[in-house]
């Protein structure tokens, strides 16, 4: 009954539409992929389904840590997905709002998640301090 009244309300081309763009984005990201210092694809794309992992990380520790973190954050909802006994980040491009600014702000969040989890980052709290110490404002006294 979903699948009819989506057909019903927006017509196929338009759906035929969405599926192309989803499937655009994900061909976008594996060509960030490939090029990217940090990761690399293992697997290759199918329709709007990206899988990669990350580089020197053989137990796939950095990669949790990467989706752990972009959950946390509210950032991005990649999930693991194991591929030939390695973990593995999953990247599925499914809302037909999702646009290409939004595929480079994952990427931005993909890339400052994986220099926190490598620790080339300032930790979280430093990010979030207000620049005149912990407790205080411009307003404060002492």
């Amino acid at each position: 009954l979903k699948t009819w009244i989506t057909i019903e309300t927006f017509g196929v081309q338009k759906l035929g539409q969405c599926i192309d763009q989803t499937c655009r984005l994900a061909q976008r990201l594996e060509s960030w992929i490939t090029q990217s210092e940090h990761f690399f694809m293992r697997a290759p794309v199918t329709l709007n389904i990206v899988c990669f992992g990350v580089k020197n990380d053989p137990d796939g520790a950095l990669a949790r840590e990467i989706v752990m973190e972009l959950h946390e954050r509210g950032e991005a909802a990649p999930s693991l997905t194991i591929l030939d006994d390695q973990p593995a980040i999953r990247a599925a491009i499914l809302n037909h709002r999702t646009q290409e600014k939004d595929l480079e702000a994952f990427i931005r969040f993909l890339q400052l998640a994986h220099s926190r989890a490598r620790s080339e980052a300032p930790p979280l709290t430093a990010l979030i301090e207000p620049p005149h110490g912990p407790g205080k404002t411009r307003l404060s006294q002492d």
